[in-house]
Protein backbone atom coordinates (compact mmCIF):
# COMPACT_ATOMS: atom_id res chain seq x y z
CA UNK A 1 0.00 0.00 0.00
CA UNK A 2 1.19 3.76 -0.72
CA UNK A 3 2.10 5.91 1.94
CA UNK A 4 0.00 8.12 1.33
CA UNK A 5 -2.77 5.44 1.87
CA UNK A 6 -1.72 4.92 5.15
CA UNK A 7 -2.33 8.49 5.64
CA UNK A 8 -5.63 8.33 4.87
CA UNK A 9 -6.70 5.21 6.55
CA UNK A 10 -5.10 6.40 9.80
CA UNK A 11 -7.10 9.78 9.40
CA UNK A 12 -10.90 7.66 8.50
CA UNK A 13 -10.30 5.25 11.63
CA UNK A 14 -9.06 8.02 13.77
CA UNK A 15 -12.49 10.21 12.23
CA UNK A 16 -14.53 6.91 12.78
CA UNK A 17 -13.73 6.97 17.01
CA UNK A 18 -13.86 10.68 17.36
CA UNK A 19 -17.37 11.07 15.70
CA UNK A 20 -18.74 7.51 17.13
CA UNK A 21 -21.54 9.72 19.50
CA UNK A 22 -22.91 10.87 17.02
CA UNK A 23 -22.40 8.43 14.04
CA UNK A 24 -24.45 6.18 16.22
CA UNK A 25 -26.47 7.68 17.75
CA UNK A 26 -30.26 6.69 16.76
CA UNK A 27 -32.89 9.14 15.61
CA UNK A 28 -32.16 12.44 14.37
CA UNK A 29 -29.26 14.43 15.87
CA UNK A 30 -29.01 18.00 16.78
CA UNK A 31 -26.06 19.46 17.84
CA UNK A 32 -27.78 22.54 18.80
CA UNK A 33 -29.69 25.52 17.36
CA UNK A 34 -27.58 26.29 14.65
CA UNK A 35 -26.73 22.92 13.11
CA UNK A 36 -28.62 23.28 9.37
CA UNK A 37 -29.70 19.62 8.48
CA UNK A 38 -32.91 18.98 9.22
CA UNK A 39 -34.73 15.63 9.56
CA UNK A 40 -37.01 16.21 6.19
CA UNK A 41 -35.65 16.80 2.93
CA UNK A 42 -38.31 19.55 2.06
CA UNK A 43 -36.94 21.57 5.46
CA UNK A 44 -33.42 21.50 3.47
CA UNK A 45 -34.80 22.62 0.33
CA UNK A 46 -36.47 25.41 1.94
CA UNK A 47 -33.18 26.32 3.42
CA UNK A 48 -31.45 26.25 0.30
CA UNK A 49 -34.11 28.56 -1.12
CA UNK A 50 -32.85 31.50 0.85
CA UNK A 51 -29.91 31.96 -1.64
CA UNK A 52 -32.41 32.67 -4.26
CA UNK A 53 -34.05 35.49 -2.94
CA UNK A 54 -33.02 39.12 -1.37
CA UNK A 55 -35.42 38.52 1.18
CA UNK A 56 -35.82 35.55 3.57
CA UNK A 57 -38.92 35.22 4.49
CA UNK A 58 -38.02 31.74 6.60
CA UNK A 59 -36.24 33.54 9.22
CA UNK A 60 -36.94 35.88 12.10
CA UNK A 61 -40.08 36.52 10.55
CA UNK A 62 -38.64 37.65 7.54
CA UNK A 63 -35.03 39.51 7.49
CA UNK A 64 -32.57 40.51 4.05
CA UNK A 65 -30.79 38.01 2.91
CA UNK A 66 -27.14 39.75 3.38
CA UNK A 67 -25.36 37.24 1.78
CA UNK A 68 -28.24 35.81 -0.97
CA UNK A 69 -26.48 34.73 -4.13
CA UNK A 70 -23.31 34.39 -2.85
CA UNK A 71 -24.06 30.85 -1.48
CA UNK A 72 -26.50 30.01 -4.26
CA UNK A 73 -24.00 27.17 -5.69
CA UNK A 74 -22.90 25.74 -1.75
CA UNK A 75 -26.60 25.69 -1.27
CA UNK A 76 -27.53 23.64 -4.31
CA UNK A 77 -24.67 20.96 -3.78
CA UNK A 78 -25.08 20.76 0.08
CA UNK A 79 -28.56 21.04 0.52
CA UNK A 80 -30.45 21.14 -3.08
CA UNK A 81 -28.76 18.07 -3.72
CA UNK A 82 -28.05 16.59 -0.35
CA UNK A 83 -32.19 16.63 0.44
CA UNK A 84 -31.78 13.44 -1.50
CA UNK A 85 -29.55 11.94 0.64
CA UNK A 86 -31.50 13.32 3.99
CA UNK A 87 -30.43 15.59 6.84
CA UNK A 88 -30.07 12.71 9.05
CA UNK A 89 -27.24 11.38 7.11
CA UNK A 90 -26.01 14.33 6.27
CA UNK A 91 -25.92 15.15 10.33
CA UNK A 92 -24.02 12.34 11.20
CA UNK A 93 -21.34 11.75 8.49
CA UNK A 94 -20.27 15.56 7.05
CA UNK A 95 -17.61 15.93 9.97
CA UNK A 96 -15.74 12.61 9.06
CA UNK A 97 -16.43 13.05 5.23
CA UNK A 98 -15.32 16.38 5.11
CA UNK A 99 -12.22 15.59 7.01
CA UNK A 100 -10.94 12.49 5.24
CA UNK A 101 -11.22 14.53 1.93
CA UNK A 102 -9.31 17.34 3.69
CA UNK A 103 -6.79 15.26 4.44
CA UNK A 104 -6.61 13.59 1.21
CA UNK A 105 -5.83 16.66 -0.01
CA UNK A 106 -2.98 17.50 2.58
CA UNK A 107 -0.94 14.35 1.86
CA UNK A 108 -1.19 15.02 -1.90
CA UNK A 109 0.20 18.53 -0.98
CA UNK A 110 2.82 16.92 0.88
CA UNK A 111 3.25 14.09 -1.98
CA UNK A 112 3.99 17.15 -4.06
CA UNK A 113 6.61 18.66 -1.67
CA UNK A 114 8.39 15.16 -1.10
CA UNK A 115 7.28 14.61 2.15
CA UNK A 116 7.60 11.19 3.66
CA UNK A 117 4.74 9.31 5.54
CA UNK A 118 5.52 10.78 9.24
CA UNK A 119 5.01 14.24 8.10
CA UNK A 120 1.97 13.86 5.40
CA UNK A 121 0.50 11.75 8.25
CA UNK A 122 1.22 14.89 11.11
CA UNK A 123 -0.06 17.83 8.74
CA UNK A 124 -3.15 15.50 7.88
CA UNK A 125 -4.06 15.08 11.41
CA UNK A 126 -3.34 18.59 12.40
CA UNK A 127 -5.13 19.80 9.44
CA UNK A 128 -8.34 17.87 9.97
CA UNK A 129 -8.59 17.49 13.80
CA UNK A 130 -7.79 21.16 14.39
CA UNK A 131 -9.32 22.29 17.79
CA UNK A 132 -11.14 25.02 16.05
CA UNK A 133 -12.62 22.00 13.22
CA UNK A 134 -14.07 20.17 16.24
CA UNK A 135 -15.97 22.77 18.37
CA UNK A 136 -17.50 24.13 15.05
CA UNK A 137 -18.90 20.16 14.82
CA UNK A 138 -20.79 20.83 18.37
CA UNK A 139 -20.96 24.87 18.00
CA UNK A 140 -23.00 24.53 14.53
CA UNK A 141 -20.72 25.91 10.89
CA UNK A 142 -19.26 23.00 10.41
CA UNK A 143 -21.34 22.59 7.08
CA UNK A 144 -20.09 25.30 5.75
CA UNK A 145 -16.35 25.95 7.09
CA UNK A 146 -15.83 22.39 7.24
CA UNK A 147 -17.09 21.87 3.26
CA UNK A 148 -14.15 24.70 2.63
CA UNK A 149 -11.50 23.45 4.38
CA UNK A 150 -12.62 20.33 2.79
CA UNK A 151 -11.52 22.04 -0.71
CA UNK A 152 -9.00 24.05 -0.14
CA UNK A 153 -6.11 21.38 -0.01
CA UNK A 154 -6.67 20.66 -3.16
CA UNK A 155 -6.95 23.78 -4.68
CA UNK A 156 -3.39 24.42 -3.64
CA UNK A 157 -2.42 21.29 -4.66
CA UNK A 158 -3.95 22.11 -8.46
CA UNK A 159 -2.72 25.18 -8.50
CA UNK A 160 1.32 23.82 -7.77
CA UNK A 161 1.18 20.92 -10.13
CA UNK A 162 -0.24 23.70 -12.53
CA UNK A 163 2.84 25.70 -11.93
CA UNK A 164 4.85 22.90 -12.33
CA UNK A 165 3.85 22.00 -15.74
CA UNK A 166 5.41 22.72 -18.63
CA UNK A 167 2.33 21.58 -20.60
CA UNK A 168 -0.17 24.69 -21.09
CA UNK A 169 -2.83 22.51 -22.05
CA UNK A 170 -2.50 20.40 -18.81
CA UNK A 171 -1.95 24.37 -17.26
CA UNK A 172 -5.07 25.97 -18.33
CA UNK A 173 -6.99 22.12 -17.29
CA UNK A 174 -5.04 22.65 -13.71
CA UNK A 175 -5.90 26.07 -13.28
CA UNK A 176 -9.03 25.75 -14.32
CA UNK A 177 -10.11 22.92 -12.11
CA UNK A 178 -8.42 25.05 -9.01
CA UNK A 179 -10.63 28.36 -9.81
CA UNK A 180 -14.00 26.23 -9.92
CA UNK A 181 -13.09 24.49 -6.77
CA UNK A 182 -12.38 27.65 -5.50
CA UNK A 183 -15.25 29.07 -6.75
CA UNK A 184 -17.31 27.39 -4.99
CA UNK A 185 -15.63 26.97 -2.02
CA UNK A 186 -16.07 30.97 -1.91
CA UNK A 187 -19.65 30.20 -2.25
CA UNK A 188 -20.02 28.63 1.09
CA UNK A 189 -20.43 31.95 3.03
CA UNK A 190 -17.85 34.32 4.14
CA UNK A 191 -16.08 31.35 5.68
CA UNK A 192 -15.40 30.42 2.36
CA UNK A 193 -14.31 33.90 0.92
CA UNK A 194 -12.16 34.60 3.92
CA UNK A 195 -10.10 31.34 4.34
CA UNK A 196 -10.02 31.16 0.47
CA UNK A 197 -8.26 34.69 0.29
CA UNK A 198 -5.99 32.80 3.12
CA UNK A 199 -4.92 29.78 2.10
CA UNK A 200 -4.06 31.10 -1.18
CA UNK A 201 -1.97 34.28 0.12
CA UNK A 202 0.33 32.01 1.30
CA UNK A 203 1.01 29.99 -1.77
CA UNK A 204 1.22 33.24 -3.93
Amino acid sequence: MKRQYWALLFVAVFALIAWRGILWTPGHVYQNWDRVPTPFPEEMRQVADISKHAWASKYDMGAPGAFSGITRWFDIVTRDLGSYIGGPVIVRWEGPVYALVGAGGIVALCRLLGLGLAPSMLAAMLYAFNPRQFSMTVAGHVEESGFVLALLPWVLTLLSRAAGTPSWRRFFGLSLTAGLLGALACSASPFGIVFYGSFTFFLA
